[in-house]
């Protein structure tokens, strides 16, 4: 974290950091892909009694984490606050590129409910694919997520083959 900053990090790295350390029998990195699994299955139903249920989280542990979750809410989930253009290529692309990665595929979410790609969508996803090319890496497809559903990029035909590569 010290050298590639927060926003570098996986979210297995980060709930490492926030854990600090593991168990005996069970280093930190195991501990943090239960918690991981946890929120990717029920992120909404996260509390302190199911996170103390995974060995290897206590009390204090479990207290660390609600309090980042808390504390990330209060910043970032709030009614009618838009985030329209927040992404960047270089971030984008920098795992990709550091991992050698053949292939990528973008995934953001809707809170609206509405999975219609927005004119930002469409404006980034067509500069995306434009860095995609120039550094070799295929854009396999660009997803939104909402509650009910998705849109696929791809399957829409909104993404050219020779455009990602």
């Amino acid at each position: 974290m010290e050298q590639k900053g927060a926003k570098a990090l996986s979210n297995l790295e980060l709930l490492a950091v926030l854990l600090g350390s593991g168990i005996k029998g069970k280093d930190v990195f195991e501990v943090a892909k239960d918690i991981l699994k946890l929120a990717q299955n029920d992120f909404e139903s996260i509390s302190l009694e199911k996170l103390k249920e995974i060995e290897g989280v206590g009390m204090a542990k479990a207290c660390q984490i609600m309090a980042a979750i808390e504390f990330s809410k209060r910043f970032l989930i709030k009614d009618r606050i838009k985030i329209k253009n927040i992404v960047h290529p270089r971030e984008v692309f920098a795992d990709a590129i550091s991992d050698r990665a053949a292939g990528i595929i973008f995934v953001h979410n809707h809170p609206s409910g509405n999975p219609e790609p927005s004119k930002e969508d469409i404006t980034i996803t067509n500069r995306l694919l434009e860095v995609a090319k120039i550094v070799d890496i295929d854009v396999i497809d660009h997803i939104i997520i909402v509650k009910d559903g998705h849109f696929s990029f791809q399957a829409e035909g909104m993404l050219k083959a020779d455009e990602g590569k």
